[in-house]
């Protein structure tokens, strides 16, 4: 039976390919209403420089008609990229209710999570149970709405609400929606994460089966959707693949411990160093500074140095890895390696959130 990491990996890659093709070839149809959900589909699968380029394009070009769901799921992808200048002009602007409201409701609620708003995650919550669950099953936003409930489910301080729509949710994703990529990547999401944390064997052989017919129902160019108008559907496909698999992997995208990792290096090897640890996804970004002088004992010698400090954000799950890799890049024969905690809920959500998606191997 096919592996259904492997086949998220290979729906994810295949969309993100799709995507970076309609952002390098003019007149693709790349309106801000369709590029909405690219941002933060190509930070969270890695492309890191590719999602500032797309939400540039969109802040250029919004206008102040925007629907609310596309001012939501812009405003995700700002956060997912620390882009606070982004936000803010985003949240002068009037928006209207747009003619898709329960996806724009999700939508809000994303923000609401991403931006550690309790208050906005439970009014979402409770909002999406009033509508109820054969609403949400009619509008084809069951797995979106499985997958707020899941993330929710351990952040509000009453996570009930998360818990009753979920499991409303999780009775009707069975049967699966086979032929329809878009509905399929959001059940595969939100199944996945509804499993996150406990033995939850039904969901989980579920969540299973909505990655297989997943990928058997993409095309092999990776669009998805309606041609002339498939970046917005090819644009979620990706991103819920990539946090389907985050899901699969017990993790939430976002949630995993952030550490900081401190060594010193030649100046003449930092850059050499850093470059190779981000290319390889075991740090999200290295900070260098570029000289400070060092004293310290080396069998038995006192010692000057100059060198170079390197501040390296990475996830804590990959510093055995990283610590590896450094080992054999440094030309010491006993490099510096400290790992740093960072608290859960310290600094920037968003930051943690781009952390732990670049350094996701």
């Amino acid at each position: 039976m096919r592996d259904p990491a492997a086949s998220l990996r290979q729906v994810r890659d295949r969309c993100a390919r799709a995507l970076l093709d309609a952002l390098a070839t003019p007149g693709e149809g790349a309106t801000p209403a369709a590029l909405r959900h690219v941002p933060e589909a190509l930070a969270v699968c890695g492309h890191l420089a590719e999602a500032h380029r797309a939400l540039d394009r969109i802040m250029a070009r919004l206008d102040l008609g925007a629907d609310a769901f596309t001012l939501a799921a812009v405003a995700v992808g700002a956060l997912r990229l620390g882009r606070g200048e982004a936000l803010l002009r985003l949240r002068a602007r009037e928006a209207d209710e747009g003619g898709d409201p329960l996806r724009a409701l999700i939508r809000a609620g994303r923000v609401a999570r991403a931006a550690g708003d309790r208050e906005g995650v439970t009014a979402t919550l409770d909002a999406l149970a009033d509508a109820g669950a054969d609403a949400l099953l009619a509008a084809g936003v069951e797995g979106e709405a499985l997958a707020l409930a899941a993330s929710a489910r351990t952040f509000v301080d009453d996570p009930h609400r998360a818990a009753a729509l979920g499991a409303a949710l999780t009775r009707l994703a069975d049967p699966l929606p086979e032929g329809d990529p878009r509905r399929l990547a959001a059940l595969a999401r939100g199944l996945a994460w509804w499993c996150r944390g406990g033995a939850h064997a039904e969901p989980l052989a579920l969540a299973g089966r909505a990655a297989r017919a997943l990928l058997d129902a993409l095309p092999t160019d990776g669009r998805v959707g309606p041609s002339g108008a498939w970046i917005d559907d090819t644009a979620c496909v990706a991103l819920d693949a990539q946090e389907a698999l985050a899901g699969l992997d017990g993790e939430s995208v976002g949630a995993e411990p952030l550490r900081v990792v401190l060594c010193n290096a030649p100046p003449a090897d930092a850059d050499r160093i850093a470059e190779a640890l981000v290319r390889e996804r075991l740090a999200a970004c290295v900070n260098i500074v570029p000289a400070l002088r060092s004293v310290y004992e080396w069998k038995g010698e006192v010692e000057r140095e100059t060198e170079s400090a390197m501040l390296i954000k990475t996830a804590a799950s990959r510093v055995d890895a990283l610590t590896a890799r450094l080992v054999a890049l440094h030309p010491y024969e006993l490099p510096e390696v400290i790992a740093l905690p960072v608290g859960e809920g310290e600094g920037n959500p968003a930051y943690h959130a781009w952390v732990a998606a670049q350094t996701r191997a």
